[in-house]
This record gives C-alpha cells, sequence and structure tokens, in this order.
C-alpha cells in the first residue's frame, strides 16, 4: 500500500479543511492520510508529534497539555464572536445596556440573559504579575469574568481587561444582576479581596461562600469565607475540576459539558501545561486568567444553590399572597410545608 492509494481525497475532515486553509496540496494529504494509517497505527496525536504542521500543534501533541487534544478540538468548533456590550447603572439604579463604543474592555456576550434559566459566575483578579517572569517587558495579568448557563453548562458571557478592585466588585454585582441575581464570587487572593469588599458593599445577595475547617470548633457550627481562596491544598483541584468538566462523558458524549465560545479561552487552553515539576500553569509570555475564571464560575455552580425558576410566565410565577409564596418555597424544600405566615399579604412588585 502506497500514499496514492488514498487518491482519490472524498470528504475532509476539520483538520483537514484548516490544512487546505494554509495551502496543503492533495498529494500531502494523501501523505497525512497513509502516515497516520500505516506508520503511526491510527493515532492522529502521534501524527501531530511526529509531522506537526504548526507550532502550537506540535505544543499540544507533546502530552505536556493540561488540556486534552480532543477536547480543544471541540472547543474550537464552537469559537464564534460574540455580542460587544457595556453595562452601566443610570441614576436610579438600573442596569443599562450599550453597544461597545470601539475603545476599552467589553463584554462579550453570547447569549443574553433568560429570566427562566440560571447562571453561575466567577472572577479572576489581576494581581499585576508578568506573563514571563523572565522578561521584565512581557504582558501583565488581566481581570477576568466568566459567565455560564447552570442547566447546560455554556459560556454565555466573558469580561476580559483591567480595571480598579473596586470597580471590578461593582462591575461583577451588575453582571450578576443583570443574570437573575447570579450566584458567584471573586478569588480573593492578594488584592482579590479588595473586589470581595466592594460586592459586600453593594450587598450582593449571592455571594459564593467556601466551607471552612478548622481545629477547634467555637461556633457550634460550619466556619465560611466569602469567595474563593486558591491555596495549595486546592489549586489542582479546582483545575481538576474544570478538565472534568470538559471531557465528554462515556455514555453521554458532550451533553452537559463545558461549552466553550471564547477564542481567547481557547487559546489559554492551548498554552496551559505542565512544568518540569507538574504543575498545571500558563506557558511563558502566555496567560490563564480566562481558565481559572471559569474554573471558579464552574466551582461556584457545583456548590451553590439552585435558583427557583418558574416554567410559566411571569404573571403565573408571581405570587400574590404570602401563603403562594409558602407553597412555593415549601415545593423546592426551602422551608418546612407546614409553616404558615400571615394569610393574604399581598407582595408588591419592587422596580
Amino acid at each position: 500500500m502506497t500514499a496514492l492509494d488514498y487518491s482519490p481525497l472524498g470528504a475532509l475532515d476539520e483538520n483537514e479543511q484548516r490544512y487546505v486553509e494554509m495551502g496543503a496540496t492533495p498529494e500531502q494529504l494523501n501523505w497525512r492520510r497513509y502516515t497516520i494509517e500505516v506508520k503511526c497505527g491510527g493515532d492522529v496525536d502521534k501524527f501531530m508529534q511526529e509531522y506537526p504542521a504548526t507550532p502550537e500543534e506540535a505544543f499540544r501533541a507533546s502530552g505536556s497539555t493540561v488540556i486534552e487534544p480532543n477536547i480543544l478540538s471541540w472547543h474550537e468548533k464552537h469559537c464564534g464572536r460574540g455580542e460587544r456590550l457595556i453595562l452601566s447603572r443610570d441614576p436610579w439604579g438600573k442596569i443599562q445596556v450599550h453597544p461597545w463604543p470601539g475603545q476599552g474592555p467589553y463584554l462579550e456576550v453570547w447569549k443574553r440573559p433568560d429570566e427562566f434559566r440560571d447562571y453561575a459566575f466567577g472572577g479572576d483578579v489581576a494581581e499585576g504579575m508578568l506573563s514571563d517572569a523572565m522578561d521584565e517587558h512581557s504582558d501583565r495579568d488581566y481581570s477576568t469574568a466568566e459567565v455560564i448557563d447552570r442547566d447546560n453548562k455554556e459560556q454565555v458571557a466573558e469580561w476580559h481587561g483591567r480595571m480598579d478592585e473596586d470597580l471590578f466588585g461593582d462591575f461583577l454585582c451588575m453582571l450578576g444582576e443583570w443574570y437573575g441575581w447570579a450566584w458567584g464570587g471573586p478569588e480573593i487572593n492578594t488584592c482579590g479581596r479588595a473586589v470581595l469588599l466592594a460586592m459586600q458593599r453593594r450587598r450582593y445577595p449571592n455571594l459564593y461562600r467556601t466551607q471552612v475547617v478548622t481545629e477547634r470548633v467555637t461556633t457550634g457550627g460550619p466556619s465560611y469565607v466569602y469567595g474563593w481562596r486558591t491555596q495549595v491544598n486546592n489549586r489542582a483541584m479546582l483545575i481538576n475540576q474544570y478538565v472534568s468538566m470538559c471531557r465528554p462523558d462515556p455514555r453521554s458524549g458532550w451533553a452537559n459539558r463545558l461549552l466553550v465560545h471564547s477564542a481567547g479561552l481557547v487559546e489559554e487552553e492551548r498554552t496551559f501545561y505542565l512544568n518540569k515539576k507538574g504543575r498545571a500553569e500558563h506557558k511563558p509570555g502566555f496567560h490563564d486568567d480566562r481558565i481559572f475564571a471559569m474554573a471558579i464560575a464552574i466551582e461556584v455552580d457545583a456548590h451553590s444553590p439552585r435558583q427557583f425558576r418558574h416554567p410559566g410566565p411571569p404573571e403565573i410565577a408571581r405570587p400574590q399572597t404570602r401563603r403562594d409564596l409558602n407553597r412555593m418555597l415549601a415545593s423546592v424544600g426551602a422551608i418546612d410545608p407546614g409553616f404558615d405566615m400571615e394569610d393574604e399579604l399581598v407582595l408588591q412588585e419592587t422596580g
């Protein structure tokens, strides 16, 4: 069998289509198919490692990347440009949505909020660290916010840029409120604490909290801290949880797996690798801000209460009396079914 036996080409796979766009000839594609089957035993990753077409392909197939090649391919397939928006508040505190003016950071939105869906968000706070510790002129890190749909694990929005910590905290409050008071929180390492304080000053109601295990129990119950603190003993778990949410299920495939639309996030996944000490980090000169913001969003989704979203229209979903509210809360286990308060107390709609 020779490479010529693979003519005519027939249908092209995704990689072959990309190679054609790069200028590959039919003879080169024939040779690729022949080499994969005969010399690499049908292993595409082995072929990419032995005969890389691009530097990124060589790095991706080297075995040192944290994100598996099939996950990268799946995420790349669903990348696309979203709607670019700016959020602000009017003098009465109501959120206003504006088109991006063309300068400065923006919120990229693939799906606007749906009042009958549940969302979660995570925030990674810039610490001013260089992307390459050996190059003082390299780019510094960014603050990033990621929002996912908790019902199907789809990325729906992303913000990536730089702003002061208190302003970033105010922005996260707007973002969470816009997405139906979504559960979320920032990373609180170093300057991230200032972001959390800004959110607490705003009295954001659905802040993610972490249970703290202490040697001495002084309160008679569990202790909690708000926000996510990355530490030596939980960093690997956070990354593993991210990868696990991306990996296809053996039975259901890609259903309810993390669906990524951001090309920037995929670029970070492509250059996120294990260093010589086995620590997962970004390649020098690149970033991992989006990865950790998304990882925090996934953590928030996994360990925060789900919000009750009535499937009917708003006029049916809104309780009219305190008794209606009690029945609704009891149906989701929020209160004891036998608990009751004053009847016929009409709930007033606010804002």
